[in-house]
């Protein structure tokens, strides 16, 4: 299938893994670098979520 936001062929959820299926609901996230696609909010707010922590948590160390 193909993002008809950024034009990248895609396969399955970037956080769970479900496949994607024709005519599905995508959400494509620029992530500055390259693009994730999601199946559901859900998915695209526990992505933020775990990688907002981890960076937090990595500034912490680099400054303590």
């Amino acid at each position: 299938m193909i993002c008809s936001e950024c034009e990248e062929t895609i396969e399955k959820c970037d956080w769970c893994g479900e496949k994607f299926e024709k005519d599905m609901d995508v959400i494509c996230y620029d992530t500055g670098i390259s693009y994730l696609h999601f199946c559901c909010k859900e998915c695209l707010y526990e992505y933020i979520e775990y990688y907002t922590t981890s960076a937090t948590a990595i500034e912490r160390r680099n400054h303590a």
